[in-house]
């Protein structure tokens, strides 16, 4: 237990800075850059003027009474006016500061979201602006999301900022500025970007997989909270960091007013849906009566978001953060306990959630000038997640293992059962197999797309790489979620399929393009074992079938030849018109089975998985529910090996497309 407390703080890393070299910061409300090697984006920090209740005109700066100083990167209701009173969070202000620069250089200047409306002038000259600044609720409009600003190529610069806020709990620049060569701050800003996307894109993913996996075993109720705690943040993740969504619709479409409910209720309502995951998987650990009522005060503070104005309901944050602390403890205790009487998987969920507290009860204390060192609760939420994905998966893999050892022992009693329990076993162990080979192909489906997704990020963090080609990876992140979702829902349409709900959906199908993209589709499978697929094809054919589950069938069989044949062996596909109909016939040079074997396959004969030639396991749909596949369509399946010698295995009978 000490070894993991200790291991935690130093992957945090955030409880203290090493700096091998003085830093500039603000000076009288200046700083000096010319001599600072700009080797990724530098953050603005120091304190600088501001002046409270005025805005300060450019070219007219005749401010009346003398500034407060105030930390850049801090609300100004955190600091003090000049009578040493605090700044309440409503109100508006002037920032002034000056930046020293080598003129030798092009730089840009990042501005995070400034609560809540701004307008920025550099040397005198509107350069940038949110919402509208006003000097009451009435005369200004809120507005959330980041800029990049080009700064004019100059030694110094007079930035001047006019800020409102009448919205939120927190006003002003509460977020640092940053300076760095216009490449650099691109890059940021993208990366920042294709964070956002990631984040929503695999935590979106994940609630739908858990959703899958509570259809599959409803009286296991982590895996649904577990989901909605996923899905409530992929949304969530929209409305901050870059604050896609308020950039994408605008002000016309959007308001901050919503922008707002939406990043708060997700909040609050996660909290209860934790407590409600922590309960299903600890039940004899967690007090149900002090659960409850947590759950209950921020389920109503959550729906409190929907009615209240943001003027209000913000200043819940102040509050809550208390309640939290207390959620945290109580969750350690929990999973503490858990860990005591050592139940399966304690360990590994209280080093995830210790994680993720500490994370969060860093930006508390960030939040309240105890610490010096930034926001990094959404590094904890991402570490939580995939920390209680991996214990969720060992519950449901050792469940599993479970279920094969019982149905094992069922097995020796089967010769003294009549023959309809016999055949009431055989449909279980059936249904049984077909969740198994399922939960296999979300996983297999799944790896690639977020494998992809892993390599797009390494590519963003290379600073040679080229802002268009960043551009293209985003955009191919967009398309490998849409073709995960796609994915997922003909997953599913399986397994309504298997359980006699479904009705195929044929459609014209152009047999070259459908063949090839199967192919293309499994290009990484084939390479690993350094395999060769050989087509023969017509020129002009169309086929009339469902193109979802077919394509699983010859995925399947694919598969098993890639499986069973050696490294560097060649897989063929024949496909042509046989009386009428047509023939799919898909060959290999592996090991082939006996007469017997064959039989077993065609019968549907559940047969025991042998490994593949390089040990692989397998992930296919199964050969019983192929043969069901293709008997739907009016078709059958034909298998003919030789031992050693290899096996092809024909689609048969399906039908060909007649204009």
């Amino acid at each position: 237990m000490k070894k993991w407390l200790i291991l935690t703080f130093i992957f945090t890393g955030i409880w203290g800075r090493l700096e091998s070299s003085p830093i500039p910061r603000f000076n009288q409300s200046e700083i000096d850059l010319r001599n600072w090697n700009f080797d990724k984006p530098f953050s603005l920090e120091g304190e600088i003027d501001f002046y409270w209740q005025q805005f300060i005109h450019p070219n007219k700066i005749s401010p009346e009474g003398k500034s407060n100083l105030i930390k850049i990167g801090s609300s100004w209701n955190q600091a003090y006016n000049n009578s040493n009173d605090k700044l309440p969070s409503h109100g508006y202000g002037t920032y002034n500061f000056q930046i020293l620069l080598n003129t030798s250089e092009s730089y840009s200047l990042y501005i995070p979201t400034v609560s809540t409306a701004y307008k920025l002038f550099i040397n005198g000259e509107y350069k940038a602006g949110v919402g509208k600044v006003g000097v009451d609720s009435e005369n200004s409009v809120a507005f959330l999301y980041p800029q990049t600003i080009h700064l004019p190529q100059v030694e110094k610069l007079e930035i001047l900022i006019q800020v409102s806020n009448f919205q939120h709990v927190n006003g002003g620049l509460w977020k640092n500025l940053r300076i760095g060569k216009q490449e650099q701050i691109n890059r940021f800003r993208e990366n920042g970007l294709a964070l956002d996307f990631f984040i929503f894109g695999s935590f979106f993913i994940m609630a739908i997989y858990h959703f899958g996996l509570y259809i599959l075993h409803k009286k296991d109720k982590s895996t649904v909270y577990f989901g909605l705690f996923l899905f409530i943040l992929s949304f969530r993740s929209l409305v901050t960091g870059e604050h896609f969504l308020y950039k994408a619709l605008g002000m016309d479409y959007f308001s901050m007013d919503w922008g707002l409910r939406i990043e708060f209720s997700a909040f609050y309502l996660g909290i209860p849906i934790t407590l409600a995951y922590l309960y299903s998987i600890f039940p004899r650990q967690t007090n149900k009566i002090f659960a409850t009522s947590l759950a209950g005060i921020f389920f109503i503070t959550g729906l409190l978001v929907f009615i209240l104005p943001s003027s209000i309901f913000t200043h819940f944050t102040y509050y809550i953060e208390y309640l939290i602390i207390i959620v945290g403890i109580f969750g350690i205790i929990i999973i503490s306990n858990a860990t005591i009487k050592k139940e399966e998987g304690s360990y590994l969920a209280l080093f995830g959630f210790l994680v993720f507290f500490i994370f969060v009860l860093n930006d508390i204390l960030y939040t309240r000038n105890f610490i010096d060192t930034g926001y990094y609760a959404h590094v904890g939420f991402y570490l939580f997640v995939l920390i209680q994905s991996l214990f969720i998966s060992r519950r449901f893999a050792k469940a599993f293992h479970r279920v094969e050892e019982l149905s094992s022992n069922l097995e020796k009693l089967v010769e003294v059962r009549t023959q309809e329990y016999k055949i009431q076993k055989q449909k279980a162990e059936d249904a049984g197999l077909w969740k198994d080979n399922l939960i296999s192909l979300v996983a297999h489906d799944l790896r690639s797309p977020l494998s992809s997704f892993y390599n797009a990020l390494e590519l963003l963090e290379d600073e040679e790489f080229e802002p268009e080609d960043k551009k293209q990876v985003i955009k191919s992140s967009r398309n490998m979620i849409h073709q995960s979702l796609s994915t997922i829902t003909h997953l599913l349409n399986l397994n309504r399929f298997q359980n006699g709900k479904f009705s195929l959906s044929k459609e014209k199908v152009n047999l070259q393009e459908f063949i090839h993209s199967i192919v293309e589709s499994m290009k990484q499978e084939i390479d690993e074992k350094s395999q060769a697929v050989a087509l023969n094809l017509p020129d002009s054919i169309h086929a009339f079938f469902d193109p979802y589950l077919i394509k699983e069938v010859i995925r399947n069989i694919l598969l098993n030849a890639m499986k069973y044949s050696p490294k560097n062996s060649q897989i063929f596909i024949l496909v042509k018109a046989n009386d009428g109909k047509l023939q799919i016939s898909i060959s290999d040079e592996g090991m082939g089975m006996t007469d017997e074997q064959v039989g077993d396959l065609l019968s549907g004969k559940r047969q025991e998985s042998k490994l593949g030639t390089s040990g692989e396991r397998g992930f296919g749909i199964g050969m019983s529910i192929c043969k069901q596949l293709i008997t739907a369509h009016g078709g059958s399946l034909d298998v003919a090996s030789s031992l050693g010698k290899g096996t092809t295995i024909s689609l048969m009978g399906l039908e060909i497309f007649k204009s």
